[in-house]
């Protein structure tokens, strides 16, 4: 396991201790008025903290004590679930289509968060559950991660819990749930699978609409402030000019692959950073940021806008007649180090015709089978149709993919991403340094070509 050098620990706290510095003087500058805090995810510092969230998602799902909205949140997030991985089972399937379920803790177990793993006194599960359907059982497990690295024994959960469901009615799903913003270049960790946080946030929506439908006021306002914490508003303004070079010297593809990272960068926070409102707002932070302004910069000189979101960029389509195509430019890490991505990608949202929302796929597959740069891909998957998440590289290669369910409710949902690896050193040149070198003139060249298409009526 990789673990950070000395050079590099030294590195990362000269650069927090400098941030603190600007982050000060700006604080003695501006002056700005005391607000008061109203969510109490964030009173109670529950953001950043995954027991916390772990707890807050045994609530969820527990029915004795979110009685009447357990339910209908599992389901909704079975089916996030199940169309993000392209989970086919037939008990899972058949729960998100509307047959009667329960949950119920674990096998053997009396409680569903911080199951001790038998025969060891440190390990344990941070959330389990079962659903029963008819006579057949199958068992969620879940680890959460916030921006971590997962070291836990995961080889020792699944021992554990495969264990307790023997026989062919039941069965075991093993997850990651990634609650923070980093994206994990592999798809799984042995038998655990990684799970977009999106997943989760569509599920609450999709749980608070239902709060709101049943006038449960209070259960409206706990979903609404957990939403604020899980998909917070972004800041249309870049809170960072001036520091690009401290930023990078303080987190960048060399540091994020080191195991220890995040661990390390926590403790100096804590040390060298002095408001908590500065720790807050350092916790927003993402590597991806320094790329999205300077695409926002490159793309505003051409006449072209932009928002800033969480993570990506999404380019805005002003022409454009539907309303859930997204062109989006965003920095990835795959199995090869990082890339420079663009997501296609259509949102079969509920509130649009499902003639909108064919329309708007079949532009995604469109512009996908006449752009050069995905020349090949067609030709590795003959029917684009039966996937819902593609990475293709311009080097010729499906980099991800996962295979949409026969049974999946919304069928026009789709992500094709063109993904232009980057060295480290071009990277820092193009965040930091405003190089121009041809990989980024390559990028910026291609998303002037997709948004041409893209914003056709």
């Amino acid at each position: 396991m990789a673990k950070l050098t000395k050079k590099l620990k030294d590195q990362m706290a000269e650069s927090l201790e400098a941030i603190n510095e600007v982050l000060q003087q700006r604080r003695k500058t501006e002056n700005p008025l005391p607000e008061q805090e109203t969510n109490i995810f964030r009173i109670l510092k529950l953001e950043n903290h995954e027991i916390r969230h772990g707890a807050f998602l045994d609530f969820l799902l527990d029915p004795e004590r979110n009685v009447h909205l357990a339910l209908v949140f599992a389901r909704y997030w079975l089916e996030c679930i199940a169309d993000d991985i392209g989970l086919d089972d037939t008990a899972i399937t058949d729960i998100i289509n509307g047959d009667d379920f329960k949950i119920c803790p674990i096998e053997g177990e009396h409680k569903y968060s911080e199951i001790q793993v038998k025969g060891s006194r440190k390990l344990r599960i941070d959330h389990a559950l079962e659903l029963r359907t008819g006579n057949r059982r199958r068992a969620l497990v879940f680890e959460y991660k916030h921006n971590g690295v997962v070291q836990n024994d995961l080889e020792a959960y699944q021992s554990f819990v495969r264990s307790k469901y023997p026989g062919k009615y039941s069965d075991v799903h093993f997850f990651i749930l990634e609650l923070g913003d980093k994206v994990h270049s592999k798809d799984r960790e042995g038998a655990f699978e990684y799970l977009n946080k999106n997943t989760l946030i569509t599920a609450i929506e999709n749980t608070l609409d239902e709060a709101r439908r049943r006038d449960m006021q209070a259960t409206r306002l706990y979903l609404e402030q957990y939403l604020d914490i899980l998909n917070p508003e972004v800041e249309s303004d870049f809170v960072w000019n001036g520091m690009e070079t401290l930023l990078w010297d303080m987190w960048n593809p060399q540091i994020s692959e080191c195991d220890d990272s995040l661990e390390v960068w926590s403790e100096l926070v804590d040390e060298m950073i002095s408001h908590p409102d500065d720790v807050e707002l350092l916790d927003t932070y993402h590597e991806s940021d320094l790329l999205g302004q300077r695409v926002i910069q490159t793309l505003s000189q051409k006449g072209i806008s932009c928002r800033r979101n969480s993570q990506w960029i999404r380019i805005k389509l002003p022409d454009s007649q539907y309303p859930h195509f997204y062109l989006t430019a965003w920095l990835c890490f795959s199995n090869d180090g990082p890339c420079l991505a663009i997501n296609l990608a259509s949102w079969q949202d509920k509130k649009i015709s499902e003639e909108i929302a064919q329309a708007q796929y079949q532009k995604v597959l469109h512009l996908v089978k006449n752009d050069g740069n995905f020349a090949g891909l067609t030709e590795e998957l003959s029917d684009l149709g039966d996937y819902n998440r593609i990475w293709w590289s311009t080097e010729g290669k499906i980099l991800n993919k996962v295979k949409r369910r026969t049974s999946v409710r919304r069928q026009y949902d789709t992500v094709i991403s063109l993904l232009r690896p980057v060295s480290p050193d071009d990277l820092k040149a193009i965040c930091i340094d405003n190089g121009n070198p041809p990989v980024f003139e390559a990028y910026i060249s291609n998303l002037m070509d997709l948004f041409v298409q893209a914003n056709q009526k």
